[in-house]
């Protein structure tokens, strides 16, 4: 008995083009391009491209946009519901388009906002990282008796504040644009 040659090729050069031409119409044949989905990070997009979201208008935009900077971003998906004109329906309309990169917003919002020890309201104030609630009510309270901080030193001599939680949260507020003068009487 002999060796079989009956799974190799007569030729190399007809094999090759067979494959070659098997290919070829492949190639020839219609199909359809993959669909990549695009999720849009509600902590980077900008008002225009809030547009391609169904149900989304320009007022829509704008009212997402601001909430977004006046809150230093979203935290959650479900924080829409809070942003004015947005119900269940039309988040469940948009909730596959969507998604929330919240640990980035703060470090790449070139322009972001700072919150304004001097003005802020609770709510506000309660957005800052590193304060507690009870931290936001001394704090009020401080600004009431005392009236504005002059600067965010101030803040030590609050019950609950030390240097940890003040280099915590100095990127995030400000005492204001407003020059703080001891007042001066001309007599």
């Amino acid at each position: 008995m002999g060796i079989s040659n009956s799974c190799l090729p007569i030729s190399f050069n007809n094999c090759h083009s067979l494959c070659r031409r098997s290919s070829i119409s492949k190639l020839n044949h219609d199909y359809e391009e993959p669909v990549y989905h695009n999720v849009i990070d509600l902590n980077h997009v900008s008002e225009d491209e809030l547009l391609f979201l169904p149900g989304i208008n320009r007022q829509l935009a704008n009212n997402i946009i601001e909430y977004r900077h006046r809150h230093n971003g979203f935290k959650q998906i479900n924080e829409l519901l809070q942003v004015n004109g947005i119900n269940s329906n039309l988040l469940r309309q948009i909730y596959a388009d969507i998604t929330i990169d919240s640990s980035s917003y703060s470090l790449s919002n070139n322009k972001k906002e700072l919150i304004n020890l001097n003005l802020a309201s609770y709510d506000e104030l309660c957005s800052v990282a590193g304060l507690t609630s009870n931290i936001v009510k001394r704090i009020i309270q401080r600004r009431e008796r005392k009236g504005l901080f002059r600067s965010l030193g101030d803040l030590l001599k609050i019950k609950g504040i030390d240097c940890i939680v003040l280099e915590a949260i100095r990127p995030f507020v400000t005492i204001g644009d407003q020059q703080i003068r001891p007042s001066i009487s001309y007599t």
